[in-house]
């Protein structure tokens, strides 16, 4: 039966009363009732179901009316059910501590400091065999469970155990490892590869971090790596000097691409301006991936950008290159290919199905940008930048002075969520910014 009506149905057994003030039907929850159906009226209508989430509203309705109005909704129940769902309170939290910024993931809001925090995961199939398909190392747990629906059950450390293993040093190599365990279930046949990745993005995403070490935890960006993780609403630059056969200068030429979720979970490479406009600058048989990154690098799971330093040999031969592959597993052992072979660009024998190897040769930049919005406006900062910086940089002094004015909303899962943080604490100005944030300031 849909959640709505049962909501209805459940009111007017309490006892209804009629408030003129409130021009409806309510009970005597009535503050919380108000406050569902303000998140409950605005996705009814998007859905165009609104007559069926008019049952679960405080509307004014008489017996008639009601049972019509039930009737009607039991047409399009299975339409309004996930509609009229309430939206449970799950937000980011930072939270200030005397070791620094911490970010609790939406699975962390408000769950005790010492009780583990258990997530649900949606399987494709489920299996006759559940328990090879099924991981249990360090603080991690996941299994796979075929009654009554196939899901993943994980289970994640809580924070006081978490806390313990950050100062140990320890929870970042087993988060590695339980990354690369799910990558081998999909050898083991439990799940597709893009399940896996997935699973893997939705793991990452679900355990809490430290402010000065969440660009690690989400790009696998550090100063000793020498790769970022692309991901979407990032934007790669690439910037290259063109010059004649003598060697002299000419001109440089500037091609942006906008990395964006493409079909089943895959990263696909959009040119964002200068592919056309700079072509001229290019030889007309050139095959260089500044032209041809669209489509050689998209269609895959997992991307990664080597850059200039450890693992980049140190001259302009190679100053870059862009691995794709279908499996996290590909992924780090090409890197560890092309750390092998200082300088003589891709590895050799790479299955073009599973996987990718861009070279970018020449005196060329390749570099990456984040893409947030602040008070509405599209933004493109740099990886490192901080809430403090932003708003520097958009002249906001007001929630400089006033951190209570602050807003900021973060992906999880998909989904744009709120951050709430310490209105007295200005500690929340030193957050490091994700792709996809949206910063706002105001009342």
């Amino acid at each position: 039966m849909p959640i709505c009506f049962l909501r209805k149905l459940t009111a007017l057994s309490q006892g209804p009363h009629f408030d003129p003030a409130a021009s409806g039907w309510v009970t005597r929850e009535k503050r919380q009732r108000h406050k569902a159906n303000a998140a409950l009226e605005p996705r009814c209508r998007n859905l165009s179901i609104s007559l069926w989430c008019l049952a679960g509203t405080d509307a004014l309705l008489n017996a008639a009316q009601f049972r019509r109005l039930y009737l009607a909704g039991l047409l399009i129940t299975i339409a309004c059910a996930p509609a009229c769902k309430p939206n449970a309170a799950r937000e980011y939290k930072l939270v200030t501590t005397r070791d620094g910024l911490f970010i609790l993931p939406p699975p962390y809001f408000n769950k005790p400091a010492s009780s583990p925090v258990h997530i649900v995961f949606p399987a494709e199939s489920a299996r006759e065999d559940t328990r090879r398909c099924s991981i249990s190392d360090g603080m991690f747990r996941l299994s796979l469970t075929g009654a009554p629906s196939p899901r993943w059950l994980a289970v994640l450390p809580s924070f006081q155990a978490w806390q313990a293993a950050a100062r140990r040093r320890e929870f970042r190599g087993q988060l590695e490892n339980l990354l690369d365990q799910i990558d081998g279930l999909e050898q083991r046949g439990c799940l597709s590869a893009v399940q896996s990745a997935r699973l893997q993005e939705a793991a990452a995403e679900s355990v809490p971090e430290t402010a000065s070490q969440s660009l690690y935890d989400q790009y696998r960006l550090g100063s000793l790596r020498g790769f970022v993780d692309l991901k979407p609403g990032m934007r790669l630059k690439i910037q290259r000097d063109h010059t004649a056969s003598s060697g002299a200068f000419l001109s440089m030429s500037t091609i942006d691409y906008d990395t964006a979720q493409g079909a089943r979970a895959t990263l696909k490479f959009e040119p964002a301006r200068g592919e056309a406009m700079e072509k001229s600058r290019y030889g007309a048989e050139d095959r260089s991936p500044d032209l041809t990154l669209t489509r050689q690098a998209s269609g895959m799971l997992y991307s990664r950008l080597l850059y200039l330093g450890l693992f980049v040999p140190q001259n302009l031969g190679y100053p870059a290159f862009i691995i794709s592959s279908r499996t996290r597993r590909r992924l780090n052992a090409i890197t560890r290919r092309v750390a092998a072979q200082t300088g003589r660009g891709c590895p050799s024998g790479i299955p073009s199905q599973e996987a990718r190897c861009l070279a970018f040769r020449g005196s060329v930049t390749v570099s990456v940008q984040l893409r947030v919005v602040a008070n509405g406006k599209p933004r493109f900062i740099q990886p490192g930048d901080t809430v403090r910086g932003l708003l520097e940089a958009i002249h906001e002094s007001r929630c400089l002075r006033a951190v209570q004015n602050l807003h900021i909303a973060r992906r999880f899962m998909g989904r744009l969520t709120p951050a709430v943080f310490d209105p007295s604490s200005y500690l929340v100005l030193n957050l490091p910014l994700f792709a996809g944030d949206r910063i706002s300031c105001g009342p």
